[in-house]
């Protein structure tokens, strides 16, 4: 039986819609170390977002998901199990099946970090592969529960590790839901910062290897001093937290933001705007049809592979200065209706479909625990931080700007190259160096 997808857009992490299918089966593990939390509800707030106008404040910067993000959830008659099939794979155009047969990777011996709303435990995507929930979001339960009552969440640890009706990057490694979105999927910088902090404090335990961290503050930033300065000090914790996991070599992959529709110029939002973090935008994974495809700010008149989404915000690495201050998108991949495991906690087999840079986030999360697991398999180390970025970038597929004839946003740096994450040619690179030398960084 065929079902029609609906597929609704974002713009910073996601419009969700969702299909269902039923079926039964549960999984849970413990957490590991109990939660410190915050419940300020006056603090600033960051979270996903829909496509709303940049926010214009004073003082504390005001971070959040406007009230214009759509939400439907789509019921259909059960299915039994047997009846799923085969699972889809996420992201075919990153070449992901073809450098987990090649280099023998799925993950094994890893986990990923996600930062977001919470996760389906009960999803049949993860069985078995869930370690150590955890809340910081007290008024929605105890410090175990990570009820996802958004979806977001459960959409993005799918494209990282789904291994069922959806096939994600990294089919061996284990999750561990960081839950700091609330039911209105904002959080605050100071949730953020125990939640990093909590990472940090367990990731040896945990066999973190990579943090997924699906959020932005909707803005439009060049240089993190200009984030900064709008956000404060809350922000600076933040960037700390983050330069810590780098030193430790665990990256925090963000997204560049989905607001370009609106702001119409180069620039991403926070904290993909840090240097240290991986920022991501969003590309078509394949053709799509019908055309144009519209979404919430903007619309698509052609779809291919590797064209940028008009809804991402993007910064060329070709046309920044590098340092301390800015850097560019790192890297695109693919983020345009994208099939994952859902949120309805009576079917372990729902489905949700979405479309933001909040989807290509963990595109490359997974690549990178791809990554990982090739190194101490080869080497019996971990990968240091800079080796990591190194061949990411080294190994991805140079994509231009698209046109006026691409999308209906403005293109003013016609000149404009990017990257993107081509995971096959990744772990080729990465065999090639270490058959040479102990270390990829020239």
């Amino acid at each position: 039986m065929k079902t029609r997808s609906l597929v609704l857009s974002l713009a910073l992490a996601s419009s969700l819609i969702y299909s269902t299918w039923a079926a039964a089966q549960t999984d849970t593990t413990p957490a590991i170390t109990q939660v410190k939390t915050d419940a300020d509800g006056q603090s600033p707030r960051l979270g996903l977002s829909p496509g709303e106008h940049v926010a214009q404040v004073q003082g504390a910067a005001v971070l959040g998901i406007s009230p214009q993000q759509q939400l439907i959830q789509v019921r259909r008659s059960p299915f039994s199990a047997a009846s799923i099939g085969e699972g889809k794979q996420i992201a075919s155009s990153t070449r992901v099946v073809e450098a987990r047969n090649m280099f023998k990777v799925d993950g094994t011996g890893t986990a990923v970090a996600i930062l977001d709303s919470g996760l389906n435990l009960a999803h049949h995507d993860f069985a078995g592969r869930i370690r150590a929930p955890v809340n910081f979001v007290p008024e929605e339960g105890l410090n175990q529960d990570v009820t996802d009552s958004v979806g977001h969440g459960s959409n993005v640890a799918g494209v990282v590790v789904g291994n069922g009706r959806h096939i994600g990057i990294a089919t061996g490694a284990y999750v561990v839901p960081v839950k700091i979105l609330d039911r209105n999927k904002d959080t605050t910088p100071q949730r953020l910062t125990d939640a990093l902090d909590w990472v940090l404090a367990n990731a040896e335990k945990a066999r973190i290897r990579v943090v997924s961290l699906s959020i932005s503050d909707r803005r439009n930033y060049t240089t993190s001093s200009s984030a900064i300065k709008a956000g404060g000090s809350s922000y600076q914790a933040i960037i700390d937290r983050i330069l810590a996991l780098r030193n430790m070599g665990i990256l925090v992959v963000t997204p560049a933001g989905n607001e370009y529709a609106l702001v119409g110029r180069a620039g991403m939002g926070f904290p993909g705007i840090v240097p240290g973090a991986i920022a991501v935008g969003a590309v078509f994974d394949s053709s799509v049809n019908p055309l144009p495809v519209d979404f919430i700010t903007s619309k698509a008149y052609r779809a291919k592979v590797d064209q940028i989404a008009p809804f991402s915000q993007r910064l060329a690495l070709n046309l920044v200065s590098h340092g301390t201050e800015s850097h560019g998108t790192d890297l695109f991949a693919p983020g345009v209706q994208v099939a994952s495991a859902g949120s309805d906690l009576g079917d372990p087999y729902c489905e949700s479909i979405a479309s933001g840079t909040s989807q290509s986030v963990p595109v490359v999360a997974g690549a990178i625990l791809l990554l990982q697991q090739f190194f101490f398999d080869r080497l019996q180390r971990w990968p240091t931080a800079e080796e990591l970025e190194f061949l990411l970038k080294s190994a991805a597929r140079e994509i231009p700007e698209p046109t006026n004839n691409d999308d209906d946003v403005p293109h003013l740096e016609p000149t404009a190259k990017y990257k993107s994450l081509d995971i096959y040619n990744l772990l080729a690179t990465a065999d090639a160096a270490l058959k040479e030398r102990s270390s990829v960084v020239p």
